[in-house]
């Protein structure tokens, strides 16, 4: 046997000795499907001579082509140097960079990246007298990017059809000006070069007789169709992918391209890696069980030679998302006592804006943790910006006016900014300072900070009239932070982060200790500079827990996973109710892949209500993914919902002025009511109470 064989399993060996054609490999999760490919291309070198110049290997990452390239060093001579190893757009580049001039553009294009894209949609949008609250350059920007990825119209039912048309037309004039391509450019000019000139297409049929691409779940389209045409003369395709691991739908990736290679090649030797060299086979039973519940996927059954235990698998409910993340950081504070690392473990959440709660008690605990992919919350530029406009209604803090006076755009820029500050030498008030830099000033930029100035002091006056809650969203809003957020940026998370900032103050609400807005502002700010000391003290240690989004850590693997939050609303995202198929089982397989990422155990939280984004919620629904493999959540759900039924009906039979009687507190009067809950002044100066709306506590007089 072929030393290059040696180490495979029986179907992996399959895979890698096919020589007759197309070959779809569906390789589930841990199953070795890099693996599978570089021995693949080794073997075709070393046992099949076939010249190492006429193989091009396709990954998505530059990660993925540096640790294939390593895999082939280690296997073969100089010779692996030669093989193309490249992600979908930089191949584009090498085609775009011969033979753009077929296309009317020169050799010597530019790239525009996300910023360049956003500088021009701006000009456009000035040119055009095109107001930025009706049509924000952000939201412009992704619904060009949204059109092109899809190959997609504006509905003919949206308000800004014809807006939407116009803009894309003039923003692929814009570029074509200037020379330049943006990233989906890459792929369809280089789709549009083949299908136009036979001769170049031919070319690289020549060169490329041998096709492998990796990830094949992830590609789209247009990357289909590229690969397709290339590999039409000779057939020598194999591709390698997983549709249970599809989760970028967003990004415009099809898992059904795999049904489209069948149909293309329909020769097609079809091959199934289960053999999983990851997880025990007690995780695996219900990622089997949880996957098995997608209609439209290819039929696989994971297994394992590692048994495990039934033990590898916990479900926990607990109370809230303090509770959470305490029981959390509890179980790596025992992991660690047992001998794991803290890099051995990961806690997983759907949503960015779930990391605060796990940040917090970690810190609380010592424990070293990193954010994979990302920033810590309170490292996040969005809280610190809303830190720097809250500081501001309590004094005339300098450094967090340095931080926000042109954010939003106000035209101010640093000369401006000195001339200013230079004011606040003598005299520290902000509002002061404004007011002496008028004749200093252009009289828009003036009028900016004046309205800057007025807003501040307008809600350092309702500090203490207004709601802390009302008060963060009206004052966050007025500023125009909440429009630049929408604006500038695309991320929707970070919007959440900043609500997020609601919650704590929420909480130091709830507590007794803070009896002023002004008192929990504070509390706010010691709040987020304390957990940033103690990250920073903390940086730099190798054996760190990781923090992450699930879409973050697709293609890692833990010891232990810990996934979080796995409730209705947030796994999967959205109202169920209101979620596609298409949908539903895309957020389906975001469960798949967290649970797939661990070795060898996993831990399963949900809560009964939880706080985000300064939201409280009751009666919170465990996810009907943990239906889909615990029957006890299935049946625990059926009466969570009856006993969810009586407690609305007992709630009704309350309303705002009823006088009520409390076994301890005596009779008392409603005066208002919020969710499942009534403040209640009771006589006898017994003050006012927050009591439970049920006949079992309070009986209607």
């Amino acid at each position: 046997m072929s030393k290059i064989l040696a180490n495979l399993n029986p179907k992996q060996q399959e895979a890698v000795i096919y020589n007759e054609g197309p070959i779809l490999v569906f390789a589930g999760a841990g199953t070795g499907k890099t693996r599978t490919l570089t021995h693949r291309i080794a073997y075709l070198i070393e046992e099949e001579g076939i010249s190492p110049e006429h193989i091009l290997a396709i990954t998505f990452t530059n990660k993925a082509t540096r640790e294939m390239r390593e895999r082939l060093e280690q296997m073969l001579d100089d010779s692996y140097k030669k093989v193309t190893i490249s992600t979908f757009h930089a191949f584009c580049v090498q085609v775009l960079r011969r033979y753009a001039q077929l296309l009317d553009y020169q050799n010597n294009f530019r790239i525009f990246d996300d910023n360049d894209q956003l500088r021009i949609v701006r000009e456009i949008l000035k040119e055009k007298n095109i107001n930025k609250i009706i049509l924000p350059p952000a939201s412009a920007k992704k619904q060009i990017n949204y059109y092109k990825t899809f190959h997609t119209k504006p509905s003919m039912d949206d308000i800004n059809h014809d807006l939407i048309v116009d803009l894309i037309k003039t923003y692929n004039k814009q570029l074509k000006f200037y020379n330049a391509f943006d990233f989906q450019d890459l792929l369809d000019k280089t789709l549009e070069l083949f299908q136009k000139y036979p001769h170049v297409l031919e070319q690289y049929q020549e060169r490329y007789q041998y096709i492998l691409v990796d990830e094949f779940q992830d590609t789209d389209i247009i990357q289909y169709n590229i690969i397709k045409m290339m590999a039409e003369k000779y057939k020598n395709i194999f591709v390698v992918g997983d549709d249970d691991q599809s989760i970028y739908g967003f990004r415009g990736t099809n898992y059904e391209n795999m049904n489209l290679f069948q149909r293309d090649f329909p020769d097609f030797k079809k091959i199934h890696l289960e053999q999983n060299y990851r997880s025990s086979q007690a995780i695996l039973d219900i990622s089997n069980k949880l996957i098995s519940h997608n209609e439209y996927r290819e039929e696989k059954e994971l297994f394992s030679e590692r048994e495990g235990k039934k033990s590898d698998v916990i479900l926990r409910q607990v109370d809230d998302e303090k509770d959470e993340a305490t029981y959390a950081i509890g179980l790596v504070k025992r992991l660690k006592d047992e001998g794991y690392n803290y890099s051995d473990i990961a806690i997983l959440y759907r949503n960015s804006s779930l990391s605060r709660n796990f940040e917090t008690e970690a810190i609380a605990n010592s424990i070293p943790y990193k954010i994979y992919g990302g920033y810590s919350f309170t490292e996040r530029a969005e809280i610190k910006d809303a830190v720097a406009y809250l500081r501001l209604l309590l004094d005339d803090d300098q450094l967090s006016f340095e931080r926000i006076y042109n954010r939003p755009l106000r035209g101010v820029g640093k000369v401006t900014y000195d001339k200013i500050a230079a004011f606040l030498d003598e005299d520290p008030s902000i509002a002061n300072a404004i007011d002496k830099s008028k004749d200093l000033l252009r009289i828009d930029i003036f009028e900016n900070l004046l309205k800057l100035k007025d807003t501040v002091l307008k809600y350092r006056d309702l500090l203490e009239k207004q709601d802390i809650q009302v008060l963060f969203n009206n004052y966050l809003t007025e500023v125009g932070y909440f429009e630049y957020l929408t604006e500038k940026l695309e991320d929707e998370d970070k919007i959440q982060n900043v609500l997020e900032l609601k919650s704590i103050l929420v909480e130091l609400e709830e507590d007794q200790i803070f009896n002023s807005n002004r008192e929990r502002l504070v509390g706010l700010f010691d709040y987020v500079v304390l957990t940033e000391s103690k990250n920073k003290k903390e940086q730099g240690e190798k054996d760190e827990l990781l923090l992450s989004t699930i879409h973050s850590v697709k293609g890692l693997e833990f010891k232990v996973v810990i996934l979080t939050a796995i409730e209705n609303g947030i796994l999967p995202y959205g109202y169920v109710s209101n979620l596609t198929i298409q949908e539903l089982e895309e957020e389906r397989r975001v469960a798949y892949v967290a649970i797939t990422r661990a070795k060898e155990k996993v831990y399963l939280t949900h809560t009964q209500r939880r706080l985000s984004m300064g939201r409280g919620r009751m009666n919170i629904i465990p996810s009907i993914f943990l239906q889909d493999i615990f029957d006890s959540v299935k049946e625990a759900n059926i009466l969570n919902r009856e006993k969810r039924n009586q407690i609305r009906e007992d709630r009704d039979k309350f309303n705002v002025g009823d006088k009520v009687s409390h076994k301890t507190f005596g009779t008392g009067i409603i005066v208002s009511i919020n969710a499942n809950y009534g403040q209640i002044a009771f006589s006898g100066g017994k003050g006012i109470k927050k009591i439970f709306l049920s006949p079992k506590f309070l009986t209607i007089i």
